[in-house]
């Protein structure tokens, strides 16, 4: 860390060396759709736990309000009254498994939607039958699940921020970042897989020697 502009001097070196040799004997190309990749996964999980959490019981991370610890009794039991009405007319674990169905299938259709778009955009204006075919079923399929969670109860926990319009705006978020992705060169779905598996087999790696470590040292505590 740099004293005066609190920098951190070599990761910041570190990284930029890195990109400069990436870019140096790889394609443009590959490294802009490998970002690409990466970043547009990123933003659809983040627009899938944002419709898998809003339509979870519970209170989940910050409550608005809690801050203040020295509300009168009054403004605690009105407060009280309220989350306990809340709950009431709220999500149940029941309504959170269907809501979950409706997200994982909506998602599911996206891929087969961005599938037809890309590579039987032209059978559908041409009018080929089989693509007008497609085009309606998955459109009924995705209708009847959106409706399903659309009539599923969402969490009211007053938090500080909500995104708001849900589930319009994580669910439109979804089918584009999958229609991007689906756009890319296969290589770069080859080259994503790779690094993927490396990452898993050294977190995997990781996470059996941190087990080991920590069963060795309660042995050595036990044994001392």
């Amino acid at each position: 860390m740099h004293p005066k502009t609190e920098i951190p001097v070599i990761a910041t070196v570190l990284s930029g060396a890195l990109a400069a040799f990436l870019a140096l004997i790889f394609d443009l190309q590959a490294l802009v759709e490998m970002m690409s990749i990466g970043t547009l996964l990123a933003y659809t999980i983040v627009a899938l736990c944002v419709l898998l959490l809003r339509y979870q019981p519970g209170s989940i991370g910050i409550v608005k309000g809690e801050e203040n610890i020295f509300s009168s009794n009054d403004e605690n039991v009105a407060m009280e009254h309220t989350r306990l009405t809340t709950e009431r007319n709220g999500p149940t674990l029941q309504t959170a498994r269907l809501a979950a169905i409706g997200i994982y299938c909506n998602v599911a259709i996206y891929f087969f939607i961005s599938i037809l778009l890309i590579w039987g955009g032209e059978a559908i204006l041409k009018g080929r039958a089989w693509a007008i075919f497609m085009a309606c079923l998955l459109g009924i399929f995705l209708v009847t699940f959106i409706v399903l969670l659309v009539r599923q109860p969402q969490n009211k926990t007053p938090l500080p921020f909500k995104v708001p319009c849900v589930p319009a705006i994580p669910l439109l978020s979804i089918f584009i970042n999958i229609f991007l992705i689906m756009k890319l060169n296969y290589l770069t779905w080859l080259r994503f897989a790779v690094w993927m598996a490396i990452g898993e087999f050294y977190s995997k790696k990781n996470r059996n020697r941190k087990v080991s470590d920590s069963i060795g040292y309660s042995w050595f505590s036990d044994f001392c």
